[in-house]
């Protein structure tokens, strides 16, 4: 098993991913987000007109950490397989273990969460990305999927090999769900 890796989340927009990849992140990870990338080059959250961009510069990015063996959350929507798909492959090129990490958060209480913050550029977005949502499966590249519930933590540990179950446990960087 390699002992560099890659966790994907998957969710529609206000799931709680960026909230729980927040919480959970330890120093030595490093979170790939666009939604920050464009923040950072557009001063927005998005601009169809810059995603093409926003793209290149996220897979240059990830590329450039893969090539430093750096453990990597990549913190999008990632809800099709095709916006999956050349995450995947570069991850299988760079010899990484690659985790899927499911927020099952149902559509409406997304829109109730967009709601409460005034937040009604997000809805159709997410309304959009609830019918075409395509449910992550290993035969993608994935080495292993796990449903996220919104109390469970993750932690970087550095003994263990990942085993399937309740739990992880995990060598070398490896990430491991803790329900506390």
């Amino acid at each position: 098993m390699s002992d560099k890796f890659l966790l994907m989340t998957i969710g529609l927009p206000r799931s709680g991913k960026t909230t729980w990849v927040k919480r959970n992140l330890n120093p030595e990870d490093v979170v790939v987000s666009g939604d920050e990338i464009r923040k950072i080059v557009y001063g927005q959250r998005f601009w169809e007109d810059g995603e093409t961009l926003m793209l290149a510069i996220s897979s240059l990015f990830m590329r450039m950490l893969m090539e430093q063996g750096k453990t990597i959350i990549v913190d999008e929507c990632n809800v099709t397989r095709k916006c999956r798909e050349p995450i995947l492959e570069m991850a299988k090129r760079y010899g990484y273990y690659a985790i899927g990490a499911i927020f099952p958060t149902p559509k409406e209480e997304c829109l109730r969460r967009a709601d409460i913050t005034n937040d009604d550029i997000i809805k159709p977005v997410i309304e959009r990305m609830a019918a075409n949502y395509q449910a992550p499966e290993l035969n993608e590249g994935f080495d292993e999927l796990v449903q996220v519930q919104p109390d469970d933590r993750l932690r970087l540990l550095t003994a263990h090999i990942p085993i399937l179950g309740d739990s992880w446990r995990c060598e070398k960087n490896v990430l491991r769900a803790l329900s506390l």
